[in-house]
Order: C-alpha cells, then structure tokens, then sequence
C-alpha cells in the first residue's frame, strides 16, 4: 500500500510537469506568412502579438500554447477598423499563410454579417483624385478666376503630376487655391467646403484646403520704361533707349498688351540707351524704381549702354 501511494503522488508530479493550467500539454511554434497584397498590423492571436506582417511575403513565428484555438485579429493599413479571420486557427496547424481570397470580418460588424475577401477590404480603401479641372470647375459660383496653385500628397508637390493610380483615403492632402475675386470670409469658407466636399465625396477623409485672394498690380508699359528713361536728368541726357527684352515668368511681354500681375512676379528686362551723363547702374536703378513704385519686387534688369 505505501508504495503504491509513493506511485501516485510521483505519477501526480510527472502530470503537473507536463500540462499548463488549461490541461494543455507543452508548446508548438506557429507562424503566420503574409502572401496577400496587403499589408497586416497589430497581428494577434489568443492574446499573443505578431507584429506587423508587410504584403508579399511578411512573416511571424511565435512560441504559443499547445492546443489553443482562435481567430487571427488584425488591422490593415489605412482603415480605422480591426478585423478578424472568419475562421479559428489551431496551434496545431503549425502555420497560417494570408492569401488576397481569405474570408475576413470587421470585429464591429453585427452577427450574421457577411464575410469578406482580404483584397476586396484592401481595394475599396483607394480612391482616384479629383482632377485640378474638377477642382476649379466647383468653384465656378463663386470664384471665376480661381486657380489651383499647388497640390500636396503626402508633403509632395504633385500637381504637375498627379498620380493616375488610385491612392489610400487617409492619405495627407493639402490643395492651394488663389482668386483675384473680392470675396467675402463667409464665402471663402463657402469655397473652402465646396473643395473640400469634393475629396469626401471621392472617399478621401485627410485634406486640407487653402483659399487665398491675391491681389494684382499694373505692370510698367513699355512707353512709361523708355519715357522715364528719356527724361532723366532732363531732356536729352538719354536717347537711343531700346527694351529688346521683357518677359514675365519667362514669357514675352507685348508692347501695349502688359497686363497685370502679382506683385512677386518674375521680370526680367533688358534695355540698350545712349548717354554721356548716366552709366548702366544710374539706369537700372531708374527701372527698378519704377517698378517698385508698381509694387514688384522681383525684377532682373540689365541696361547696356551703347
């Protein structure tokens, strides 16, 4: 009998050694492979953490409890919810591989929802940007002369190239706007709303809109150039004058069709004059003066003498 009691309590141990609390014997590897296109956060399964899983081929081994079970939670990259596998992965089955077809859940879908394939979930995060003519076009009402003067995606200007793929709802958008409409605040707000309404109603939930009126200045005619010119020190200190070059922004100016515009505008001009009394630095001071006087502030001049 004492022996056999002795058997017991060492058969008792040898079973404590060998199970957890839950009655599960030891612990199994179990990894998960992400051969999806899309890329998993927050991995999680039975309380134990995988990581981040990146597309086309992302991988995680843990160390977990033999026998569990349990469905694979999860976030994907540009959506606010946590999903969840449709189905429960065993420990015993040693590993898990994420295809584009897996059936997944939003943990907050009520029960009986249907499930969904992972790349399916993935796709309907990505949007094709409104174009700059869309843009300027719904903001005909209120603004006829609006332009769009810069397009930021992720802090890079795009607007010269705007991408033609679709591109995640949460990505970070900033689009510039300047009028030279007299509007009122409330109807800038107004045209703020009217662009910003037009990213949301493409899906896009990051934007930031700026609406900004600036204000336009005569350019200098080429008559008001050359008569400055002739006229200083008095008549006859300076003749031959001669523009051979004006542009603005790097496009030529015509004579009698100047225009305006803002006052940072790049000038560029080039005179020829004849004088014995005023040198190339008296001359262009004269022009920039009169441009200053204009309200520009960005002007190359270059005066030859003859």
């Amino acid at each position: 009998m004492k022996y056999f009691l002795t058997l017991l309590v060492f058969l008792a141990v040898l079973t404590g050694c060998n199970s957890d609390s839950n009655g599960n014997s030891g612990n199994e590897t179990l990894t998960f492979i992400n051969d999806s296109g899309v890329p998993l956060s927050n991995v999680l399964w039975n309380g134990i953490q995988f990581g981040n899983l990146s597309a086309g081929g992302g991988r995680s081994e843990q160390s977990v409890t033999a026998g569990g079970s349990g469905a694979i939670h999860f976030s994907i990259e540009g959506s606010n919810a946590n999903y969840r596998t449709q189905r429960s992965v065993l420990s015993t089955e040693i590993s898990y591989t994420f295809g584009n077809t897996i059936l997944i859940l939003d943990t907050a879908a009520p029960a009986g929802a249907q499930p969904i394939q992972l790349i399916n979930v993935y796709n309907s995060l990505f949007s094709t940007l409104p174009a700059v003519t869309a843009i300027v076009t719904q903001l005909v009402p209120l603004l006829n002369d609006a332009r769009v003067i810069s397009f930021l995606i992720d802090g890079v200007d795009r607007l010269q190239n705007l991408p033609s793929n679709n591109i995640l709802h949460t990505t970070p958008i900033t689009v510039t706007v300047e009028h030279t409409n007299v509007i009122s605040s409330s109807e800038r707000d107004t045209a703020i709303n009217l662009v910003r309404n037009l990213f949301t109603e493409a899906g896009f939930s990051n934007v930031t809109v700026n609406v900004s009126m600036i204000i336009l200045y005569v350019l200098p005619t080429h008559t008001e150039i050359i008569s400055a010119l002739t006229s200083l020190g008095g008549s006859g200190f300076v003749t031959d004058v001669d523009i051979t070059n004006f542009t603005v922004n790097g496009i030529s100016v015509i004579a009698g069709n100047e225009g305006s515009f803002p006052a940072n505008t790049e000038i560029k001009i080039t005179v020829f004059f004849r004088s014995q009394m005023f040198g190339q630095t008296a001359i262009e001071n004269e022009i920039r003066q009169l441009f200053e006087m204009a309200n520009f502030n960005n002007v190359v001049i270059t005066a030859t003498p003859r």
